[in-house]
């Protein structure tokens, strides 16, 4: 999976846009299991039709709902499942414009199966998902206090915890350096630098959420910081071995630190991590 995110090029998040006055609940990443109760005293509902769904699309949702905000960390199969519904409740994954019509990707509309899966895809690596849960049994009369718990399947796709993660030693040569960024600005583009390369070449700039290793492909015995590398872009390095990246950051990543890396595919060269907080 991170060979496929250091050919994927330059990455600009882009900010959910869902009505602001639905609170997101949740930022999640795949490690991530929530759990979440709705009853008819809950205020918060979208009272939107989704496009999408099976068996059923074009849903009118009238009763409360639940949203969290998902970053992809590659591009490829991504299945969300929520367990232990008491009570019939959808769920729907939409894209980055949070529209129910034209940014519906997927959603699972059943009658009280468990688990209630959605099968989706990621198309960017930083790509921002909205995964709504709706209480269609409670908008419907049919129920009045429900639970659940939302996950993703660890074993499939861009979630697959088993696949690439290493465990020899982080490789931290002395000359390929991150150079330091220790305050960035959410919701905001942002400059990423690195010297030490070798001139002409391409460096990839990679930030890290999650702790863990992960094997540089094609480069056997270097690892990056992360087990859930997200690649901001790649930048030649000019003559002196600098190379300079600007790149979006989304507003969710503000009061989040995370390990920031540059790797050089040519040489194989990691540099040594390096922090940045984002404000």
């Amino acid at each position: 999976m991170f060979a496929l995110l250091l050919a994927v090029g330059l990455i600009a998040p882009a900010q959910a846009v869902c009505p602001v006055d639905e609170d997101v609940l949740g930022e999640l990443v795949c490690e991530d299991t929530v759990s979440g109760d709705l009853s008819v005293a809950d205020r918060s509902s979208l009272d939107w039709t989704y496009s999408c769904g099976a068996p059923y699309a074009d849903l009118a949702q009238a009763g409360p709902d639940h949203l969290y905000t998902y970053i992809c960390p590659d591009v490829g199969f991504l299945r969300v499942a929520m367990t232990g519904a008491t009570c019939d409740f959808d769920l729907y994954v939409l894209d980055d414009t949070c529209d129910p019509e034209s940014g519906c990707r997927d959603g699972a509309t059943d009658t009280a199966p468990d688990p209630v899966i959605v099968n989706t895809t990621c198309e960017a690596p930083g790509e921002m998902l909205n995964i709504i849960v709706e209480a269609w049994a409670i908008g419907s009369g049919i129920c009045t206090d429900g639970n659940y718990t939302l996950q993703f399947d660890l074993e499939e796709g861009v979630c697959d915890v088993g696949t690439g993660t290493g465990t020899g030693t982080v490789t931290e040569p002395t000359t390929l350096t991150a150079d330091e960024a220790p305050y960035a600005t959410a919701d905001a583009p942002n400059t990423f630098g690195a010297s030490g390369a070798t001139p002409g070449e391409n460096v990839f700039f990679i930030l890290g959420a999650r702790p863990g290793i992960r094997e540089v492909p094609g480069c056997p015995g270097s690892f990056i910081n992360t087990s859930r590398p997200i690649v901001l872009g790649s930048a030649t390095a000019d003559g002196d071995g600098n190379a300079e990246l600007s790149a979006d950051i989304p507003a969710v990543a503000s009061g989040r630190s995370v390990n920031y890396q540059v790797v050089e595919l040519s040489s194989c060269a990691v540099s040594p991590v390096t922090g940045v907080s984002f404000l």
